[in-house]
């Protein structure tokens, strides 16, 4: 190229080294071509973008659809995000936890308290759940479309704490059958023998009395075929038991000193009127039969008969004045289940009932006194709602009532042959099915939930199994009719008839029907304020 050509098609020169300026911008062939790829891959872009909006519902800009409990807010990012995308525990309970419990629902300590009802164990695991709690979507993961079971939380989340492995291979004995706990209803009660009347009371009425048929007579289940209803004798037992024949046999009739040990007739209840006695003066005095003043029977006897109740309270009041409110309860704790909280509850049930029973008293310092024990009330069943603050009561040990020091042994020795005369079980009385302790008939626990920590399905399973495939720790079906000492010593209340763990990996294993921890376990605690609609109401 001459000299003239090429200083016409340069623009000057530039730095020390004079170098040459184009008088026109070079595009670098390859560069043009990223531009030119780069506006399309642009336009198709934002072409996506409308039409991910429009017609997606947002696919793109987000990892997949929720839940369809979370579908209406599903454009509302801000509902669960924070600025910085994160999810913060609080923006989840803002709509699932209005309970205002101490614990808090969805804590580990909630957790540990689950089912096991023992405080022992949050304080126990207050370390290591300080390091260890999780955040809500840790464990339930969102956008993964709507038929999504967000509460479906895999194995690997449950293993981090409890390192149990496989349900198949590691995991642990239930604990009644490694400890070999005893289920203590305190009833008297033999399966094999119940098993043989109720199969001819069924067959008297017509019905269809297999031993199934027997055992789902008192083993009603409930609505969604889960669980038990809990035991009734109205409903399961007072077609054989405390009959229009039953009565108690003659008892003493209570004298003025403690010398004079004995019951307390219908006229000397009435005239004591004392806290919660009103039924007196609707219980019929035909029913009681006085002899000459000394002696009295009563005929008939019912469940929970408020005169046998009345007269055991009286001779617990007297032997052991240290009972505190405990002694307005019918029954005594059970000493291997003392469940100190639904003694409270029932505290509360009967300080109400005196208080309803004092409304009608026209004196004024009574109604005065209904004002303070009111509030008193409110109280203790604001309390009784907190669980923290049945911390000392739910751990107690069951105390030991000292029995009255100012009466003799003769004395106390009268008055619990009273109670036994009572409510002895020669003459088909309370004793016959129910234990007595310190004058008192011994509390029972009528719940059929025997599995504290896990959930089962007899609905789902009972298409498999019958009763007796799984519930043969008490030989029913072989001892039938028999009555050797083996089966006595096996068939009582006492006797856990469930399976152990390896009955159930017989379908649960790997490879057969699910056996995840969820399958059976549940993380949070019941959570028994949902039904409290206005704890939502805006």
């Amino acid at each position: 190229m001459t000299p003239d050509k090429y200083h016409k098609r340069i623009k000057g020169r530039f730095s020390a080294a004079f170098l040459s300026v184009s008088k026109k911008y070079l595009f670098p062939a390859n560069y043009r071509k990223m531009l030119v790829v780069g506006c399309a891959a642009s336009i198709l872009l934002l072409v996506y973008f409308v039409l991910d909006w429009t017609l997606l519902s947002s696919r793109f800009a987000t990892p997949g659809l929720v839940s369809s409990n979370h579908a209406d807010f599903e454009n509302d990012c801000e509902k669960c995000h924070d600025l910085a995308n994160e999810v913060a525990n609080d923006k989840c309970s803002s709509c699932h936890e209005k309970f205002g419990d101490e614990l808090g629902v969805y804590t580990f300590s909630a957790h540990y308290l689950y089912r096991s009802d023992d405080y022992a164990r949050i304080q126990a695991a207050a370390e290591k759940s300080r390091n260890a709690e999780k955040n809500c979507y840790e464990c339930h993961q969102e956008h993964n479309g709507r038929p999504a079971e967000i509460t479906n939380v895999p194995d690997a989340k449950c293993l981090k704490c409890h390192d149990f492995g496989s349900f198949d291979s590691n995991h642990p004995e239930f604990q009644f059958a490694r400890e070999r706990v005893p289920d203590d209803s305190a009833l008297k009660f033999t399966h094999i023998r119940h098993t043989v009347f109720v199969s001819k009371f069924l067959e008297q009425k017509g019905q269809r009395a297999n031993v199934e048929e027997t055992c789902l007579y008192c083993h009603k289940a409930q609505a969604d075929g889960k669980n038990f209803q809990p035991l009734d004798f109205d409903r399961h037992c007072q077609s054989c038991h405390l009959t229009a024949s039953v009565e108690t046999p003659l008892l003493d009739i209570r004298g003025a000193s403690a010398d004079e040990p004995g019951v307390e007739t219908l006229g000397m209840i009435r005239k004591r009127l004392g806290p919660g006695t009103r039924w007196a003066f609707y219980l019929s005095p035909l029913e009681f039969d006085e002899l000459g003043g000394r002696k009295v029977k009563k005929a008939p006897v019912y469940h929970e008969d408020p005169w046998v109740m009345e007269n055991l309270k009286q001779i617990r009041k007297l032997l052991y004045p240290e009972q505190g409110l405990d002694g307005i309860l019918n029954t005594t704790p059970n000493p291997q289940h003392p469940d100190f909280q639904a003694r409270n509850k029932k505290i509360i049930q009967m300080l109400n009932e005196y208080a309803e029973q004092l409304r009608g008293r026209p004196e004024a310092e009574i109604q005065q006194d209904l004002l303070i024990i009111d509030s008193l009330i409110t109280l203790a069943e604001r309390n009784l709602k907190k669980d923290l603050q049945l911390l000392s009561s739910k751990n107690m040990n069951l105390p030991t009532l000292a029995l009255n020091p100012d009466l003799t042994q003769n004395q106390i020795d009268g008055f619990l042959q009273v109670a036994d005369n009572l409510t002895g079980a020669g003459n088909g009385l309370c004793q016959q099915c129910h234990r007595l302790s310190q004058a008192g008939i011994v509390s029972i626990d009528g719940d059929q939930r025997s599995l504290r920590r896990a959930e089962f399905d007899h609905r789902a399973h009972i298409l498999e199994r019958q009763c007796l495939d799984c519930h043969n720790i008490i030989p029913v079906t072989r001892q039938l009719g028999s009555d050797t000492s083996e089966t006595k010593a096996i068939d009582v209340s006492a006797t856990f008839n469930l399976p152990g763990v390896e009955n159930c990996r017989e379908c649960h294993s790997s490879g057969k029907t699910n056996s995840t921890c969820v399958t059976c376990h549940q993380f949070h605690p019941n959570k028994e304020q949902r039904g409290n609609l206005r704890l939502f109401a805006k």
